[in-house]
């Protein structure tokens, strides 16, 4: 079970009108099943604890990868229940349930007009992958100009949810998809919780892919930075060429060759990210079927 998605809402009791957001809510739980090998048991859906009034399991047809099956699972909910908040976890343990109540009410408070994203204020990772995040951000911001403060863990209003199943970009990497749309958001520290079981299959490969992913969101904006960088390191070159700081008979052609070469070279991956943009590729709100068992949560 991969991703773990919440639709919440506010229980009416006696015909009385909703009540205060402090006071008891029930929730409508859905679990991505991404392409897992085990089923899961038909019991996992019975017997539910107080606070859960429905679960249901959304099979994918294949592993998509957490970010893919995310998308799906977004746009599916879009359009079986696009009139109610949707929040965003993994089903590990490590995004802690007890910080569900502090984004839906950073939700209300925005008037439901802001994705709500949990900021990690404390990882529960060894050292060695924090390092290896600390060199991600490092990187990130560097080429992006944008840190990054966030993963997954986010409560969705129903206006910002309808404006994210149509991000191409959420195919490759949710929170920087809607970083890149510049969509109305906020965040709240909160810290990541040990897992419940089990350790991540997330190897190195997997970590640096999804890395890559996330960057590959602001493709046109590194392939500006990069142009720009590339033309300043052609010029630095060509003049230590010229005022005699870099010797030598091939000095000149080399500088000469980087101040065309590289900028040339840089500008024609930015025509490539930006003529890739002409086509709308992955819709999500279109083409999640394609990926799904029907009916969910029935035995196959």
């Amino acid at each position: 079970m991969h991703e773990l998605s919440i639709r919440s809402r506010r229980e009416h009791e006696g015909g009385a009108s909703a009540r205060p957001w402090g006071d008891r809510r029930r929730a409508h739980v859905v679990v991505l099943d991404d392409g897992s090998a085990r089923r899961a048991p038909a019991s996992l859906c019975e017997a539910l604890p107080e606070g859960i009034a429905q679960l249901e399991v959304l099979r994918l047809r294949r592993n998509l990868g957490h970010q893919r099956a995310l998308a799906v699972g977004l746009a599916w909910a879009e359009e079986q229940h696009g009139e109610r908040n949707v929040v965003v976890m993994d089903g590990d343990g490590e995004d802690d349930p007890r910080d569900v109540p502090r984004l839906l009410a950073a939700l209300e408070d925005s008037g439901r007009q802001e994705i709500v994203f949990a900021a990690r204020a404390r990882r529960a990772e060894g050292a060695l992958y924090w390092m290896g995040y600390q060199l991600y951000r490092g990187v990130h911001r560097v080429l992006t100009g944008i840190p990054v403060r966030f993963g997954n863990f986010s409560a969705i209003p129903p206006a910002r949810l309808r404006q994210v199943v149509v991000l191409s970009e959420l195919w490759n990497h949710y929170a920087a998809a809607v970083v890149h749309a510049r969509l109305p958001r906020r965040s709240i520290p909160a810290d990541r919780a040990p897992r419940l079981a089990g350790r991540t299959r997330m190897g190195f490969t997997a970590l640096v892919i999804h890395g890559m992913s996330a960057m590959s969101v602001f493709a046109d904006v590194i392939g500006v930075r990069l142009l720009v960088a590339s033309a300043a390191l052609a010029l630095a070159a060509l003049a230590l060429a010229l005022t005699g700081w870099a010797s030598g008979p091939a000095a000149l052609p080399l500088a000469l060759t980087a101040l065309v070469v590289l900028p040339l070279g840089v500008g024609l991956f930015l025509i490539a990210t930006l003529q890739s943009r002409s086509g709308v590729g992955f819709l999500p709100c279109r083409d999640y079927r394609w990926f799904l068992e029907f009916p969910p949560g029935a035995d196959g």
